[in-house]
């Protein structure tokens, strides 16, 4: 770690936002299902899992974190198709597959994810799961967002502005002018942004082109999952914001030159 991170500021940090947790140590503890709860969410018809603040009473939807090395990704701008194939943009993706080098941390946060996903199948027939990969005997594992929510799925849903930075190719402007009855709406908002932090321990973040995240980046994902109420629709989504750190708080991946951070659209504390 470096010199000037701030432990107690962390520790700070991680108490504002309780329903903010390692995936592997939420998963790891038995009966951790029980302080949850599966809840149907409407535009689009999803389920998500919550958890309630005792002070407040309001449910909070539970974000799970995880890290890794980038080893291949796909994300905007994406390249206009042509008439022919336009079909395809219904289910345009970005996504990132991530490993762990080996590290141990990185495969229990796997196998979090198996039990988030058990979670939901006993709740919604016909899920599917993430697909683990293994790369050289490491594991490895691809978290993403749609681009797009078909409308009858969520009719309430507005399309919102798109950064400029997100279409250079005109794709997203191409698709909403298009008969292929997509929105691009608040759930599927992607926020890049590159945060720094002084010898204060204070952070600021900056907005940054989603080509600045390149193969090799160490990354900590901040994961909400979704299961989609519907049958042949994988089981969740990660939504995904990317933040460049200079300072590295997880000392099990070394040798990388940047750190980013993949957290929520709608969550940017």
């Amino acid at each position: 770690m470096d010199k000037h991170y701030d432990s107690k500021a962390a520790d700070r940090r991680r108490e504002d936002r309780p329903n903010h947790i390692q995936i592997g140590e939420v998963c790891g503890n038995k009966g951790w299902e029980n302080g949850v709860e599966v809840t149907k969410y409407a535009d689009p018809d999803c389920w998500r899992i919550t958890w309630c603040d005792r002070e407040d009473g309001e449910p909070q939807e539970m974000i799970f974190h995880m890290q890794g090395i980038v080893e291949s990704k796909s994300l905007p701008p994406m390249r206009k198709l042509s008439e022919k194939n336009k079909k395809k943009a219904r289910h345009t993706r970005q996504w990132i597959v991530i490993s762990g080098l080996g590290s141990q941390k990185f495969n229990s946060n796997c196998d979090g994810i198996m039990d988030v996903y058990a979670l939901f199948a006993r709740l919604v027939d016909g899920q599917g799961c993430i697909e683990l990969k293994n790369d050289k005997n490491r594991m490895a594992v691809e978290l993403g967002s749609r681009m797009f929510t078909p409308k009858e799925e969520a009719p309430g849903v507005e399309w919102v502005e798109v950064h400029k930075d997100m279409d250079t190719n005109g794709f997203m402007e191409w698709v909403r002018s298009s008969d292929l009855e997509l929105v691009y709406g608040e759930d599927n908002v992607v926020k890049y942004g590159e945060e720094y932090t002084n010898r204060d321990g204070k952070k600021r973040t900056e907005d940054i082109k989603p080509q600045k995240i390149h193969v090799g980046d160490l990354v900590d994902k901040w994961i909400k999952a979704r299961a989609l109420d519907q049958l042949n629709q994988k089981a969740g989504s990660a939504r995904l914001q990317l933040k460049k750190r200079t300072l590295s708080d997880d000392d099990e991946v070394e040798g990388t030159r940047k750190r980013f951070v993949l957290m929520s659209a709608d969550d940017s504390g």
